[in-house]
């Protein structure tokens, strides 16, 4: 009987073992990574940080990112294998959008992303950088630089707002050049349309109100505009828009 009874002793000794060894190859101690290094990859986790989603504010939470887009946010045990920052006593806010810049380079990209701007509206900028920063914004690699939407060239006329910077670009003279106009910067790929209106401006010429409504008027036409916002100039007379964006 005592025989027995060591054998079985012995017996749960080893499931004890066995079971800590099972628990111990399952379990992966999660890396904390200081805030502002680097991770290999575009996977992480933010943990314990306090999150505001832009109308509430949620604590003490869990942010999940897996492969550039964020995969959860909450109190959820997060994956055991992914690097961890550490975001007790911090705020995450969604990024920042500037919706009117003017970039000409990526320098200017890399510093507004360091202060929390991760989207650039450009108003003028030329044709070949933005186009090189459109193809950014489909991957979701690491990246120190903001996005860039652009308008590209502005709608302005001769001499007008704009030309200041020795950009080439059309401009327009006549309210029946509008059409055209238009689908130029179309064909140049612009993001939205941005029109400089200024009416008494004392050292540039302006386009004439009739030619602001027929830029507009061209733009319903075609189907793609989405959002505009009034100028700072006199609209009494006429219906000013300054961006208008296609859908």
């Amino acid at each position: 009987m005592m025989k027995l009874t060591a054998w079985r002793a012995l017996q749960h000794t080893f499931l004890v073992l066995a079971a800590s060894l099972a628990t111990a190859c399952a379990t992966v101690t999660a890396v904390i990574v200081a805030v502002g290094t680097p991770v290999d990859g575009n996977s992480f986790v933010v943990r314990d940080v306090r999150v505001f989603d832009g109308q509430r504010a949620l604590e003490h939470v869990n942010v999940v990112v897996t492969a550039g887009r964020i995969a959860a946010v909450g109190r959820a045990t997060p994956p055991p294998d992914l690097p961890v920052y550490d975001g007790s006593g911090r705020t995450l806010l969604p990024g920042l959008i500037d919706a009117h810049a003017r970039v000409s380079n990526q320098r200017e990209l890399r510093d507004a992303l360091r202060f929390g701007v991760t989207t650039e509206l450009d108003i003028l900028t030329t044709l070949a950088f933005a186009r090189a920063q459109q193809s950014r914004r489909t991957q979701f690699e690491r990246t120190d630089l903001a996005e860039l939407y652009s308008a590209g060239s502005p709608v302005t006329s001769p001499r007008g707002l704009g030309t200041q910077f020795g950009i080439p670009f059309a401009t327009i003279s006549q309210s029946d050049a509008a059409a055209a106009l238009l689908r130029g910067r179309i064909a140049e790929g612009a993001d939205y349309l941005t029109i400089l209106y200024e009416p008494g401006a004392p050292v540039f010429t302006t386009i004439t109100g009739e030619t602001l409504v027929a830029v507009i008027a061209a733009a319903q036409v075609a189907g793609e505009v989405e959002h505009s916002t009034s100028t700072e100039a006199d609209c009494s007379q006429v219906p000013c828009h300054r961006h208008l964006q296609w859908s």
